[in-house]
């Protein structure tokens, strides 16, 4: 079994060749360099993976700080408080390394996680019984008429569902084939939620 130390040794080494490679407008042996690098990265991962499957406990911790920050940051944008996002992201990794050994395919694991996540993020708040407020940036339908307050009431009125949804969109930059592949939901159902997000989102800013 192969040290923490080493697969992040050999992650950084990865990242360098695609540096360097890209920097190389050149030959074709550039782009067959780059397509190994890229090749190492997705062959660390799934080990890694792999390894957190079989319960190693370090290999999982390389992914907690991998996704940490990102899983973090979406729950932050959908929940509208940083306890709450802290709160989810952690309840999302406790739930991940619980089902992980139930997990067949590991190149599904990123929309494995979020879905994960979002589901933390309803349950943390059914917990708090109330929706918490947060400045953010997601502006599908530019509500040139409404403050930034009025739209973060707004937004945080919303369901989870929706809110997930015009994040994922608008705030990351997800197509509709990502956030289906993420939500575990087919392209149509995805052009419909969203669709319906919007609206809602356009009738609270409304009423606000």
């Amino acid at each position: 079994m192969r040290q923490p130390g080493a697969v992040r040794s050999r992650s950084r080494l990865a990242f360098s060749r695609t540096t360097l490679i890209r920097a190389n407008r050149t030959a074709p042996a550039g782009i067959y360099l780059l397509d190994r690098a890229r090749t190492s990265r997705e062959w660390m991962d799934r080990e890694l993976l792999v390894r957190a499957r079989a319960g190693d406990r370090e290999a999982f911790e390389l992914i907690v700080l991998a996704k940490g920050e990102p899983l973090f940051r979406t729950a932050l944008a959908i929940l509208g408080n940083e306890a709450d996002a802290r709160d989810a992201t952690q309840e999302a990794f406790i739930g991940a390394w619980r089902s992980l050994p139930r997990l067949r395919d590991v190149e599904r694991f990123d929309a494995w996680l979020g879905r994960i996540l979002i589901n933390a993020c309803r349950m943390t708040l059914r917990h708090r019984r109330r929706v918490r407020e947060v400045p953010i940036t997601v502006r599908p339908i530019s509500p040139a008429s409404a403050d930034s307050t009025d739209f973060d009431d707004a937004f945080n009125r919303l369901s989870i569902d929706q809110r997930a949804i015009l994040v994922l969109h608008h705030l990351h930059g997800y197509g509709v084939r990502e956030i289906a592949a993420w939500l575990g939901i087919p392209t149509g159902t995805v052009k419909w939620r969203l669709s319906r997000a919007r609206k809602a989102l356009a009738a609270e800013l409304r009423d606000s």
